[in-house]
């Protein structure tokens, strides 16, 4: 693990940060985050950019991928290495350790809103496409600000200190393109809420999957997930 590059908000708080949202809210993202990885990506090497205690990285993990982590808290990946993922790097998503096309798929989950600027997420994204082999592909999934709930979730966050903003998918996809990104694929995915208990489950998915397919309706998913190829 790299020197500590700065203190991080996440750092004194990343013990606790699995416990934001209902452990059986948490899966079903997670599922459904790994379900959709699988189907852009059958086997190979993937990093995740802003790993953070290193949840979705273990499970691809399980799943038999090569999987790498970069974190900018060390208390994040203090969390990783407890768990027993510790092939992390600690670095800005704009400035990574790695060579020029290592990865087959470089993503990065529900972390682009913590970047703040425009210039660090085109920076990020520039820095995820060079590390991307060619022929490999690029997935950003993060908060849609299109989706009302956003901006009272985030306000009860302890970590969240006024940095954040929910990134358009328009930028991330106009910045897609300048890196260099081909066939870039918008799906807008999510409707299950942190405080669905967890009787009601079963039923909420079903609504979730019925809403992801009707056109209007999607656009208020919870996520905008980007996917783009590099050539």
């Amino acid at each position: 693990m790299a020197e500590k590059i700065k203190e991080n908000g996440f750092d004194s708080l990343a013990c606790n940060y699995d416990k934001t949202i209902p452990a059986h809210v948490a899966r079903h993202y997670l599922e459904k985050r790994v379900d959709f990885i699988k189907g852009v990506l059958k086997s190979g090497s993937i990093l995740d950019v802003g790993c953070g205690t290193g949840a979705l990285a273990l499970r691809l993990a399980g799943e038999g991928y090569e999987v790498s982590g970069v974190d900018a808290s060390l208390g994040m990946l203090r969390e990783c290495v407890k768990k027993g993922f510790s092939r992390v790097s600690h670095a800005e998503s704009g400035k990574m350790p790695f060579a020029p096309g290592s990865f087959d798929l470089v993503m990065s989950v529900a972390a682009f809103h913590h970047l703040g600027s425009r210039e660090n997420v085109a920076a990020a994204i520039a820095e995820m496409f060079r590390v991307c082999r060619p022929g490999g592909k690029i997935l950003v999934w993060d908060n849609n600000p299109l989706n009302p709930y956003w901006k009272i979730f985030m306000k009860r966050l302890p970590w969240d200190d006024g940095v954040e903003r929910l990134v358009p998918a328009r930028e991330i996809c106009a910045a897609l393109r300048s890196a260099g990104g081909e066939n870039i694929r918008l799906y807008r995915l999510g409707f299950v809420a942190d405080f669905i208990p967890r009787a009601l489950l079963p039923v909420m998915k079903s609504v979730e999957e019925a809403l992801e397919r009707l056109p209007g309706a999607r656009n208020l998913a919870a996520h905008n997930v980007i996917l783009a190829d590099k050539l």
